[in-house]
């Protein structure tokens, strides 16, 4: 291209961190906030966002409910013997 001048339109990629993934979007104020996870479901949640395997997910849980129970909450069948 010689003598002139070649235009070049830069393209923005970046997203901003609205809601919506939108520049210039806003989510409407009286929209409700989500509902807070429950307490099991909180390291659910941090597991699966790890990429856990689904039987890690099961003990992990095991033990968060032995744990939230106390040492006396949960006992063992072989305690009684």
């Amino acid at each position: 291209m010689t003598g002139t001048k070649a235009s070049l339109k830069i393209v923005s990629t970046h997203r901003d961190n609205t809601p919506s993934g939108k520049a210039g979007c806003v989510a409407p104020a009286d929209s409700p906030a989500p509902p807070k996870p429950k307490l099991l479901d909180q390291p659910r949640e941090a597991l699966r966002a790890r990429h856990y395997s689904r039987r890690a997910e099961q003990i992990y849980m095991i033990y968060t409910h032995v744990l939230n129970r106390g040492p006396t909450g949960v006992r063992s069948p072989v305690d009684a013997l």
